[in-house]
């Protein structure tokens, strides 16, 4: 699981400056398959740091978007 903080560092990286995305996207992005991207944003939701909705997609239907819970409160805790 250790080896994941970093990944997980770079999928909130990723979406601090996009915003929100789906898994595919920041799979695409951080070099990771989708299904771990997924599972890693799953955790990132239980734990707070990421907020999660169904959003349509043009010719795939229903994705999960996840987007950062909230800027303000992800610094501080940085901090």
């Amino acid at each position: 699981q250790l080896e994941n903080e970093p990944v997980k560092t770079a999928i909130v990286d990723y979406l601090t400056i996009h915003g929100g995305a789906v898994a595919a996207d920041i799979a695409a992005e951080v070099d990771i398959t989708t299904q771990k991207a997924s599972a890693l944003c799953r955790q990132l939701v239980e734990s707070g740091v990421l907020t999660v909705e169904e959003v349509k997609v043009p010719k795939k239907g229903k994705c999960k978007k996840y987007s950062l819970a909230n800027a303000a409160e992800v610094e501080e805790d940085e901090e």
